[in-house]
């Protein structure tokens, strides 16, 4: 079964989404991706809760496919994820450098009302 979560585009909707990632994943007997799903899923609720619109909820889903695991994220902005260039004081930007690291693939559709930053693992 997909996991589908609404959430509220506030600092607070990240741990939130971790923990249902997390659960998800060990009820559906895939505790070997709950580790990078987590961190995959920080990064991309965290992005989407500082590029949408306060009055507009994120949503959050999850679906396992044949031992893969698509991870999809819809916020309200129509801008495009960007990876950012990094220096050694960099303290922050690092999100979509890590997502791409530990996805197979990843990427952005755009919606008519924002767009969905996605990533695949497995």
């Amino acid at each position: 079964m997909p996991l589908r979560v609404r959430l509220a585009p506030a600092a607070a909707s990240v741990g939130i989404a971790r923990d249902r990632v997390r659960r998800h994943l060990e009820a559906a007997g895939c505790p070997h991706l709950v580790e990078d799903a987590v961190l995959i899923v920080s990064e991309l609720v965290t992005n989407a809760a500082r590029a949408s619109r306060p009055d507009r909820p994120i949503e959050l889903r999850a679906r396992l496919d044949g031992g893969r695991l698509l991870i999809e994220v819809e916020d309200s902005s129509p801008g495009v994820p960007r990876t950012r260039r990094l220096t050694a004081d960099s303290l922050s930007g690092r999100g979509l450098h890590i997502v791409t690291a530990l996805a197979t693939e990843c990427g952005h559709t755009p919606t008519p009302h924002g767009k969905v930053v996605w990533a695949l693992l497995g």
